[in-house]
């Protein structure tokens, strides 16, 4: 396998986990706040759509970066 295939392996691998721990992250901390403060299940929510919104900005970031490289790919071989 080339550079390339296994950088793009680590993306695909790498941004679901990324998305997955954002929200957990969220929910967990939410989770906590509302046990501390007892205002469940406010915080718990508020601290999910935070995760869910960083989950998409890391999306959106990857993405950008990806379609660089592919870019970048598609440069080099047309000068070949």
């Amino acid at each position: 396998m080339k550079k390339s295939d296994w950088q793009d392996l680590f993306f695909l691998t790498a941004l679901p986990l990324e998305m997955l721990f954002a929200v957990v992250i969220g929910a967990l901390v939410g989770y906590y706040l509302d046990k501390r403060y007892n205002t469940q299940p406010w915080l718990l929510l508020l601290f999910m759509l935070l995760g869910i919104a960083a989950a998409g900005r890391a999306l959106w970031r990857d993405v950008k970066k990806y379609q660089e490289r592919e870019k970048e790919k598609d440069s080099g071989d047309s000068r070949k």
